[in-house]
């Protein structure tokens, strides 16, 4: 699946990071300070390789962005003939329309023949997906889930369930925390399947001591839970969980930045369970790298709310973005890449299932497609949290050559999401360095 022509294998040639990374670095803090610090400073991408300017080259399955791979020449191409067109948005362009309906071509159900209204950014998405629901409802009130994550802007401060977002924001009270169907460390203390769903259970008692269902405007659900550390809700709770919607006239809203444009081996994750949303959030990956999003709504949602328009910014809808997003849309077409990311992401996973069975620190391993987790334990039978060792596991990992993300609440979940682009010979590499360097 990549160009033959760039280096597809990691390479390490210095320390990590190496001397010109730890000068960026350096440089780095004295702008922005301690928060987000890069483990090395990049120089360029190909395909799932990064390489930084020490020369060392890593296969990046930290990355959340490249659908298609790091510096896809189909996207460049798209990009830049845009580029010595026009940049702007322009209403009548093809770069504009191509693009937009391609997007509602690949939705499900109502949404193909819905509204889409394009914004910048993942949490721009959200911010409008939430006003719209509140408008067209005439309910204040949303439901959100605990440890999710939806973006670093206005609302979504509050929006977000995970730990620690209190530093940024006060809670508001019209936005009400449930608990995601964890069924790991279930809340309820209960082992899925005897468990009766008491996290479905939990949402009734809300509409009985919080608020009526009445005075709720919509859902707010990932329906991979990645940030929060790869929780995947079982068939029931789905099925569950659009029966609570539908019957109280509560707007399903899925967040979809992260799991959509087939990075869970379905183009959309709620696709493995046949659900329809209300409204929808794309974003990240959706224009191959360039900064572009939408929310897709049922046509009514839109043409009936104030809040709902074709564009909301100044750089919504630019034209070199939209041409960016389109050659993603064909590349994953063209190469096949959700099945390829439904394929490899089911070898992978069942790859790590066997590994965990000789690795006392691997308490659990889940996901879809190419968004997989494995949650490191001190031990299996009390699943205490190994969050020092994950994070040790991450530093050993890119000492030889695999970029990986930890997050969770206990930020102990090891999170893979490669590009689409991603090879059996590129995963088999990966998995050897992950056997190396797990206790």
């Amino acid at each position: 699946m990549e160009d033959s022509e760039k280096p597809v294998l990691p390479r390490i040639v210095t320390e990590v990071p190496g001397p010109k990374s730890r000068r960026l670095i350096e440089r780095y803090r004295n702008i922005f300070g301690e928060r987000g610090v890069p483990a090395i400073a990049v120089e360029k991408g190909f395909g799932c390789i990064k390489e930084d300017v020490d020369g060392n080259r890593f296969l990046d399955f930290a990355q959340s962005l490249c659908a298609v791979g790091f510096s896809n020449p189909d996207v460049i191409e798209a990009s830049t003939g845009q580029l010595r067109r026009m940049i702007p948005r322009d209403k009548g362009a093809e770069a504009l329309l191509g693009f937009t309906e391609s997007v509602l071509s690949r939705l499900p159900g109502g949404l193909k023949e819905g509204r889409l209204n394009l914004v910048v950014s993942g949490s721009e998405a959200v911010e409008l997906a939430v006003h719209l629901a509140r408008e067209y409802t005439e309910r204040p009130l949303i439901l959100s889930y605990l440890d999710s994550h939806h973006g670093h802007v206005g609302t979504l401060f509050e929006l977000s369930g995970e730990l620690g977002i209190d530093v940024w924001t006060a809670k508001l009270s019209d936005i009400v925390h449930i608990p995601y169907p964890n069924c790991y460390r279930c809340p309820f203390n209960q082992e899925y399947p005897g468990c009766d769903m008491l996290c479905l259970g939990y949402i009734e008692n809300i509409f009985e001591t919080v608020a009526r269902p009445d005075q709720f405007a919509g859902l707010l659900m990932e329906p991979v839970l990645l940030n929060g550390g790869v929780y995947i809700p079982p068939d029931e709770y789905m099925e569950g969980i659009m029966e609570i919607c539908r019957e109280n006239g509560i707007q399903f809203i899925a967040d979809e930045v992260y799991s959509g444009m087939g990075s869970s081996g379905e183009f959309l994750a709620v696709n493995h369970w046949g659900i329809t949303p209300d409204i929808l959030c794309l974003g990240k990956a959706m224009g191959g790298g360039y900064p572009i999003a939408a929310v897709a709504t049922r046509r009514e949602i839109t043409d009936e709310t104030r809040g709902g328009v074709a564009f909301t910014g100044t750089f919504a809808g630019n034209l070199v973005g939209c041409a960016a997003g389109k050659a993603t849309l064909d590349y994953i077409d063209e190469n096949d890449l959700i099945r390829n990311a439904k394929d490899l992401g089911r070898y992978i996973l069942k790859s790590l299932v066997s590994m965990s069975e000789g690795k006392e620190s691997i308490g659990d391993v889940r996901g879809r497609g190419l968004i997989i987790g494995f949650e490191l334990v001190k031990d299996k039978s009390t699943k205490e949290p190994a969050t020092e060792e994950a994070l040790s596991v991450t530093r050993r990992a890119m000492g030889e050559g695999l970029l990986l993300r930890r997050y969770g609440r206990y930020r102990n979940v090891l999170i893979m999401t490669p590009p689409l682009t991603l090879s059996r010979e590129q995963a088999d590499v990966a998995l050897e360095i992950i056997e190396k360097v797990v206790k």
